[in-house]
């Protein structure tokens, strides 16, 4: 017999089928089966947004004690796999689970998602302030490597110098701010 901890990381498609409803159209899951003794969830939401180191928040549901990311989720209740990598959602927002905002990512592609940081002086992505007063250094990050794009004089010129990089590393992954 399976140790107690290996059979709780173990989730299936079937059994994650059994106790759970995903809509694809709008990414929500229900209770089919109570979780423990809560009786009173079946046909309610599962899960509860929470928000992780970074500032990110993601619909998370614990299942036989082991919280699951929901997006994570969608792909084994849709693929019946686990997925292998990283999950992109789309429109960028994590706790958004419909079957056409998520798709499979690098990590680099991932990155080229992301929206601008909130410490970004400038409010461009991918645009920071040069060493020289008035100016303005472009960047893009590929597979963990930084990418120096230019010095401009204008913030506008420096963000264009990142969004034409951005599609061309990135494709239809890329994100201008």
């Amino acid at each position: 017999m399976a140790s107690r901890k290996s059979a709780l990381s173990d989730l299936t498609a079937q059994e994650l089928r059994r106790m759970l409803h995903y809509d694809p159209e709008t990414g929500v899951f229900t209770w089919l089966v109570a979780p423990g003794s809560r009786n009173d969830l079946i046909g309610r939401t599962a899960g509860c947004i929470c928000k992780t180191k970074n500032g990110r928040s993601y619909r998370h549901i614990r299942i036989h004690g082991k919280l699951y990311l929901a997006h994570r989720l969608a792909w084994l209740y849709v693929t019946g796999e686990w997925p292998e990598g990283l999950l992109d959602h789309e429109d960028n927002e994590g706790t958004e689970n419909p079957w056409t905002n998520l798709r499979l990512a690098s990590y680099s592609q991932n990155i080229g998602n992301s929206k601008r940081r909130r410490t970004n002086k400038v409010g461009l992505k991918g645009v920071v302030p040069s060493k020289t007063p008035g100016n303005y250094c472009a960047y893009v990050h590929i597979n963990g490597a930084t990418l120096y794009l230019g010095t401009f004089n204008c913030p506008h010129e420096a963000h264009r110098a990142y969004c034409a990089a951005a599609r061309s590393v990135f494709g239809r992954f890329a994100r201008a701010g």
